[in-house]
């Protein structure tokens, strides 16, 4: 007996006795069997239902088997339906014919019983061997596929990691090279007269120096080797609502920039001057592809991951985000320019000119945990959506070492501080202006001479500030060995940059970043000690 899962054949046939006897024929093989006596009736089945293979009579009124058949390989849904026609005259035109317009086999009537229970299984053996090899198919062009995903994620990885690596190093070098121009700037324009021409124009290269600071950073961010700083809780609705006014005086009056901020607190995990620089450069480039009229739409809200996102970004479903969406009537983007967005620092609005804004944008998201997406139409606009995660309960404490904002800098009273640094200038600035301030200094070069004048004057020294980065023994390891050598002095620590030592010592909260300044190194020397 046939069964739900049995083939199911579709007899077309003008004749009522033919349909009878091919419908016994097959029923008795257990096949399912559906009956048309005309080409409508047969269209007018097909629309509702989908039979596995079609017995199809040439000679019909209204409309022939050639013209149904043709329907069929016409409609996507039904092509690969296989047709075996019926045919009363065995013509070698009329089975050329079915053959041209898709047929896959023919019977000549009246056919003999075996002979139709064989064609028809032949040709539904092929019909599933086909949708085995088509499945094949799809398998092979998806695994083609994923494999040319997996070796561009592979390219990026491996050129982001060298250009990471590349900008991490000459960060390095610049952050020394700048504390020696500003730490030695800060000395002179101290014994300049205040209101004199020497006094304006060293205020000049000091602010420079303070610029060209800030750019390394950009560039320690880009290459991802700079942990969050200063980095706390902070509501990003307020955090926006307190600086709407700055924002827009950047543009000109005639770009309309407006701002829909939600009701209730959106708490994120943050550094203030740097989501601060993330929303300024999302609104310049937004501004670059404006007219004089043009319009840039901030949104906030919450954003719960859906399905889709949740593929797309690899994020658990559920999970809540802070959503930033900067939108422009511009002129949009094309799909060469979208794909460029990926690359290393190349600005999106600006074909002739290369930035770090957008990889900055994005670099500083990716530390929060957060996503970019960013989709445009040529001449309908652009929208870029931060999504960085909702901060909820979390509690956070900056790594690196700040003044307090009651901090006043107070001179020493002899104290013994043992500074240890591989760069020359940089050790020389750090004891000139420590022991301007009333300490008494002992320098080390390395880390393993550090540990030998801490072995011999422990008794002495209240202090001791380790480079991260220097030979021999660098100042980790150093600080490990000190500490374990007992004692009342407090470690602490300096760097250029950061690597993957980093977190062994961010949660003493004692790291100084270079470049810093006079009054810092000397806040930090003062907090450290009155805390000890």
């Amino acid at each position: 007996m046939p069964n739900d899962e049995s083939p199911l054949v579709l007899i077309v046939d003008d004749t009522p006795h033919n349909l009878q006897v091919a419908g016994e024929i097959l029923s008795r093989e257990n096949f399912r069997i559906a009956l048309a006596q005309s080409g409508p009736d047969a269209i007018r089945f097909l629309e509702k239902r989908k039979p596995d293979i079609i017995l199809l009579d040439i000679m019909m009124p209204e409309i022939d088997g050639f013209r149904v058949c043709q329907y069929l390989k016409e409609n996507l849904e039904t092509r690969f339906i296989p047709v075996i026609f019926l045919t009363a005259r065995a013509q070698i035109e009329d089975i050329i014919k079915g053959f041209e317009i898709g047929g896959a086999d023919y019977l000549t009537k009246p056919f003999n019983d075996r002979e139709l229970v064989a064609r028809v299984k032949a040709q539904l053996e092929l019909v599933r061997l086909q949708e085995m090899l088509r499945d094949k198919n799809r398998r092979l062009l998806e695994e083609i596929r994923l494999r040319k995903q997996r070796e561009q994620d592979l390219v990026d990885y491996e050129k982001g990691r060298y250009v990471g690596v590349l900008a991490g190093g000459i960060a390095h070098e610049f952050n020394n090279l700048l504390q020696v121009i500003l730490g030695y700037g800060e000395l002179i324009d101290e014994t300049l007269a205040p209101g004199s021409e020497e006094k304006l124009l060293q205020t000049e290269v000091l602010d420079a120096g303070r610029r060209a600071a800030k750019m390394v950073e950009q560039l320690l961010l880009f290459a991802d080797r700079r942990p969050k700083r200063n980095v706390e809780k902070l509501d990003l609705v307020k955090f926006v609502e307190d600086r709407i006014s700055l924002f827009k005086g950047i543009f000109s009056e005639k770009i309309n920039i407006n701002f829909d901020l939600p009701d209730k607190a959106l708490p994120v995990v943050a550094d203030r001057a740097e989501l601060a620089q993330v929303m300024i450069n999302l609104l310049l480039n937004a501004s670059e592809v404006l007219s004089d009229e043009g319009k840039i739409d901030v949104k906030i809200y919450e954003f719960v991951i859906d399905d889709e996102c949740a593929k797309k970004f690899n994020i658990e479903k559920g999970k809540s985000f802070v959503a930033i969406d900067v939108e422009d009537n511009g002129r949009g983007l094309t799909s060469t320019q979208l794909e460029r967005i990926n690359e290393p620092i190349v600005s999106i609005n600006n074909e002739e000119g290369i930035e770090l804004g957008l990889g900055v944008v994005k670099a500083v998201v990716k530390q929060l945990g957060g996503q970019v997406e960013i989709t445009s139409q040529p001449e309908e606009g652009t929208v870029c959506r931060l999504l960085i995660p909702n901060a909820g309960e979390a509690m956070v404490k900056s790594r690196f070492f700040k003044p307090s904002a009651d901090s006043k800098i107070t001179s020493g009273n002899g104290e013994t501080i043992l500074l240890a640094e591989d760069e020359e200038q940089v050790l020389f600035l750090e004891k000139k202006i420590l022991e301007k301030h009333g300490y008494r200094v002992l320098e080390a070069r390395n880390g393993e001479e550090a540990i030998e004048i801490f072995a011999k004057y422990q008794n002495e020294i209240k202090l001791v500030l380790l480079d991260i980065g220097m030979p021999v023994k660098n100042g980790i390891e150093a600080g490990k060995v000190i500490e374990s050598m007992g004692g009342d002095a407090r470690v602490v620590y300096c760097t250029a940059y950061t690597d993957k030592h980093f977190e062994e010592v961010a949660e003493k909260e004692l790291i100084l970043q270079k470049p810093f300044e006079k009054n810092e190194i000397v806040s930090l020397i003062n907090e450290t000690i009155h805390a000890a």
